[in-house]
């Protein structure tokens, strides 16, 4: 699967010069790790470098589709950086290299670079958290309820849904700013680009003391509806993230106040409603 390998590695190359020009000074030290044979090594670094730099705007492209999906986080990282096209650093991110190498989703590896960068303000990652949850259960395929749940059966939580839990006050500062964002048009860089409203308007009352929970769910309509989460509904829907026995889901159900004959109804409105699957 060397051939793989090659394909992924030139598009590395392809959307950061520092590691393609690393690559060109010593490609058996930069590409130390990977499965790739000596001639195929020397083969990258056949071409005339500028083979790789003759787009100038791949990366700018690349990063407006990240950020029509990364809005509000988007939003407030630029009011540190100075400006949101220094958020293409991400291309030259271990994020990004290691979602290319390994085939995994771009939108997600944004997000969890917003996620780990140190901004200055860690509501940026909140804001992240959340806007990841959104692209990913906007990617989630569709899947048919089923009707009968064997006791035993494993369940487990949707991938068309997610929970968030974050610091009180996290969800009214993203609709604010992701309002805001919006209210701008449907061009979100370039709304990003001349917009110079200061961070100072948005100063929601962040809370880490206390907690908050959102319910993400992708609708049938190919949209994203967003909804407050009981703390005991969220703790039950990530519990059943990694998947349990409908025994399990109940058990955890009365440890989180529900009686048995709740916990077995909670479970059955949820399994109709398609956000556990079994």
């Amino acid at each position: 699967m060397s051939h793989v390998v090659v394909q992924r590695t030139v598009v590395r190359m392809l959307y950061d010069p520092v590691f393609a020009h690393a690559v060109y000074a010593n490609p058996h030290v930069a590409l130390a790790g990977l499965d790739l044979t000596h001639p195929e090594r020397d083969a990258l670094v056949r071409p005339d470098a500028r083979a790789y730099a003759t787009d100038p705007y791949r990366r700018a492209r690349a990063l407006h589709g990240l950020l029509v999906e990364y809005p509000a986080s988007a939003w407030l990282a630029s009011r540190f950086i100075g400006d949101v096209r220094g958020l293409d650093a991400f291309f030259s991110a271990p994020e990004f290299h290691d979602c290319i190498a390994t085939r995994g989703s771009l939108a997600a590896a944004f997000g969890a670079y917003l996620q780990h960068m140190p901004f200055g303000d860690a509501r940026i990652a909140a804001l992240a958290q959340i806007e990841t949850a959104i692209a990913r259960v906007r990617r989630a395929p569709s899947r048919p309820v089923p009707h009968h749940h064997a006791p035993s059966r494993v369940l487990v939580l949707s991938t068309r849904h997610a929970v968030v839990e974050l610091a009180n006050g996290t969800a009214a500062l993203y609709e604010a700013i992701a309002s805001h964002v919006r209210s701008g048009g449907d061009d979100v860089t370039a709304f990003l680009l001349r917009d110079r409203t200061p961070a100072s308007r948005f100063k929601s009352p962040v809370d880490d003391s206390m907690h908050e929970f959102l319910h993400i769910e992708s609708t049938s309509e190919g949209g994203v509806a967003i909804a407050a989460a009981t703390p005991e509904l969220a703790q039950l829907l990530l519990f059943a993230v990694p998947g349990h026995s409908r025994a399990a889901l109940a058990s955890r159900a009365c440890d989180l106040g529900a009686d048995p004959a709740e916990a077995d109804a909670i479970l059955e409105d949820l399994l109709h409603e398609g956000i556990l699957l079994g």
